[in-house]
């Protein structure tokens, strides 16, 4: 599984390593992701919404999701 992040009309090709959850709890369908892609996505919600997501691991997930 790769990273879902796109920078325009690029994809990131980096193995998705976590996934993003929501502030509610909710994982984010289709929120696999890098981890430096998903440090950069949540510390922009956290600026730009005022919302803490965050993200687990996916190999930590086991059946969670």
């Amino acid at each position: 599984m790769t990273c879902t992040h796109r920078d325009g009309m690029t994809r990131c090709e980096a193995p998705a390593t976590v996934w993003l959850v929501a502030p509610d709890g909710e994982w984010n369908p289709g929120g696999h992701e890098c981890r430096p892609h998903a440090e950069a996505v949540t510390r922009e919600y956290a600026e730009k919404l005022g919302e803490p997501w965050t993200f687990v691991p996916i190999d930590e997930l086991g059946n969670r999701r």
